[in-house]
């Protein structure tokens, strides 16, 4: 049961660290460019995107490296019982 558990924490983990912060960032700059936005106000709305969009992102990699955590342990565990 635990190389189950292990193998989807793996999954998980690397979902997690897949998580890309590139494409929404373009998509946000292309829409703003589409709507006519200038390049003043885009820059300001920028900046509060990102800053937000940072702390979000860091929930991300805090869950993965929690998940890390968890897939080391369990490799301890997979050693004991073998």
């Amino acid at each position: 049961m635990e190389k189950l558990y292990k193998k989807s924490l793996e999954h998980i983990s690397l979902t997690l660290k897949s998580f890309d912060t590139y494409s929404p960032h373009s998509a946000l700059i292309k829409a703003m460019e589409i709507a006519g936005i200038d390049n003043t106000t885009r820059s300001q709305i920028l900046d509060k995107y990102d800053t937000a969009f940072v702390k979000e992102f860091q929930k991300v990699r805090d869950a993965q490296n929690w998940v890390d955590v968890i897939i080391s342990d369990l490799d301890d565990k997979i050693k004991l019982i073998k």
